[in-house]
């Protein structure tokens, strides 16, 4: 398995986190479900044809070039052979910059097909992946990405407030967000589901979420009376109700999962050195 990440330029920085590159066994992609957390993700397939596939079991392929929305519950994605991917995380307020004004972001697929530009710029970033390697892959997108026409949008003081639910890890006051950008708490919440897709107190437990999520896989072991204490829940019957909200298990079953994960990593690359 290959991860890679890469800082964003200077430039794109006010646009998302990072670069990400993912190439994994067949077999581990498909058996892992896609865990919500406060970022979407630009996704360029570079690798075998992919599926998305309904709580019905039904599947749907996936284009080249494709934008996710935020999850508010895990998806699983059926790659065909080996996924390959080459990513950029972007702050959720910057998505409708890249699709059609016309889609809304609070219904509909999981997973939004972006235009003509960016199918045809994903032959083009799968071609360098293969032929020239990852950093020339991510140096091609970082191009597209300064290239792509945008939708204009006056992202300053949403972004703002994102940022400060990132430091706080979501323990803000909706109703203070909006006094510090200038608006009532109506035009917050109009503004900032319309940009993301959720509303702002959604968007506040995903961030709690995915710092809970991060905190769990550094330190699977953790009694969760300390999570509970770090995180501001009220008992751990909350803690839990939260957490299996947003992916179906219990903090206690995801900790166990990373334990376990951990272990089959390490016994593999034993035996690559053995």
């Amino acid at each position: 398995m290959i991860q890679l990440q890469y800082e964003l330029p200077a430039a794109l920085q006010q646009e998302g986190r990072r670069f990400w590159i993912l190439e994994e066994p067949q077999f581990e992609f498909n058996s892992d479900a896609i865990m919500p957390d406060s970022h979407t993700e630009l996704v360029i397939n570079c690798g075998a044809p992919m599926d998305v596939v309904a709580d019905d079991g039904s599947r749907t392929r996936t284009p080249d070039a494709f934008l996710n929305r935020l999850l508010q519950k895990p998806i699983r994605l059926y790659a065909l052979d080996m996924p390959q991917f080459v990513t950029v995380r972007l702050y959720p307020w910057v998505a409708r910059m890249f699709i059609d004004p016309q889609i809304d972001l609070s219904s509909g697929s999981n997973i939004i097909s972006l235009n003509h530009f960016w199918q045809q710029a994903a032959k083009t970033v799968s071609h360098v992946f293969h032929q020239r390697g990852h950093d020339e892959a991510v140096a091609y997108l970082t191009q597209a990405l300064l290239d792509t026409p945008r939708q204009k949008a006056d992202l300053t003081a949403i972004h703002a407030a994102g940022e400060r639910l990132y430091e706080a890890r979501g323990h803000l006051r909706i109703g203070d967000l909006a006094a510090d950008s200038y608006l009532s708490v109506s035009q917050f919440e109009r503004r900032f589901k319309h940009l993301t897709g959720v509303s702002a107190k959604t968007y506040a437990r995903l961030v709690r979420f995915e710092a809970i999520r991060d905190y769990l896989w550094m330190y699977p072991t953790i009694r969760m009376a300390d999570v509970v204490n770090d995180f501001g829940f009220t008992d751990q019957a909350h803690l839990i109700h939260e957490f299996k909200a947003l992916t179906a298990s219990t903090p206690g079953e995801y900790a166990a999962f990373i334990q376990r994960h951990s272990a089959i990593i390490k016994h593999a690359q034993n035996l690559q050195y053995t």
